[in-house]
């Protein structure tokens, strides 16, 4: 659900920014149509899953020390 998150907080951020670019029926249907949020989550998801494994060859690497 974190990537739920992080998008929420795009629309937030970008909003804010430039309202009367971002908060825009086109650039909704534009995101829609695109899928460009499947794959920022798709992005999310993968980086997720590398900092797991980076901490756990920290931890590995602590633990044989």
């Amino acid at each position: 659900f974190s990537g739920l998150y992080v998008w929420a907080l795009f629309i937030v951020v970008f909003g804010l920014a430039v309202p009367d670019l971002f908060l825009t029926t086109d650039t909704f249907r534009s995101i829609a149509v695109t899928q460009s949020v499947t794959a920022m989550l798709d992005g999310v998801v993968s980086w997720s899953g590398a900092l797991k494994t980076v901490r756990e060859r920290q931890q590995a690497a602590g633990e044989g020390a």
